[in-house]
């Protein structure tokens, strides 16, 4: 079984990776991301695709190979006749995913991990404004349209992250049933998912 996650910044797409990691499939993160800790020159197709039964490649918006002539929507187009199952990842909540992107570039900015726990407070009043000056909210509003659009063209159905994440667990449950993976341990993902691993600590910090 091969399978494509494929979502915007933080919308669980790397928890999910992880589950199947620790699940037992072969796993690839994002393979032709960009940027100074990116490995630019991995070649299409991915040899390990070959070499691997069960593969889970995860992949982000605007993500390509570098040699790919065409755009991001005519890549994955292409790339996702490899796999068995795609798995379509968004957020339904505008202001609380623009929260979470806002504290993604503070991280990349500051050059600190982006996986660690955070809370509101971390991020300075000045970078929100100035990021919002930017057209943060816009940024982020066209890609989840461009991402709805490239849904659509593969007649998919997006999970979004309330479900999957949410404190109702039987919802949850039946996301994850409707991905229609053979033989795959509903309850182990639903565990694993689970919304107390979340990075988002919304507490103050002096708090228990």
């Amino acid at each position: 079984m091969k399978i494509l996650i494929i979502g915007l910044g933080r919308t669980g797409t790397t928890s999910l990776l992880n589950a199947f990691n620790e699940y037992g499939y072969y796993c690839i993160s994002e393979p032709y991301a960009t940027g100074p800790f990116a490995d630019s020159n991995v070649l299409y197709p991915l040899a390990e695709m070959d070499n691997h039964i069960s593969v889970v490649v995860k992949t982000t918006t605007y993500q390509k190979p570098k040699l790919w002539e065409g755009d991001w929507h005519d890549f994955i187009l292409e790339f996702s006749k490899l796999f068995d199952r795609i798995i379509f990842l968004d957020r339904e909540d505008f202001a609380a995913h623009y929260n979470s992107y806002l504290n993604l570039w503070w991280k990349i900015y500051n050059k600190q991990d982006v996986y660690q726990k955070w809370r509101d407070s971390d991020i300075p009043i000045s970078f929100k404004y100035g990021f919002e000056a930017g057209g943060g909210n816009h940024r982020l509003h066209d890609e989840k349209q461009n991402f709805k659009q490239l849904v659509d063209k593969l007649n998919g159905e997006i999970t979004w992250y309330e479900n999957l994440y949410g404190l109702d667990r039987e919802v949850s449950k039946k996301e994850i049933e409707k991905w229609n993976i053979p033989n795959l341990d509903v309850d182990f993902f639903n565990d694993f998912l689970n919304p107390k691993y979340k990075l988002y600590q919304n507490k103050p910090k002096n708090s228990l």
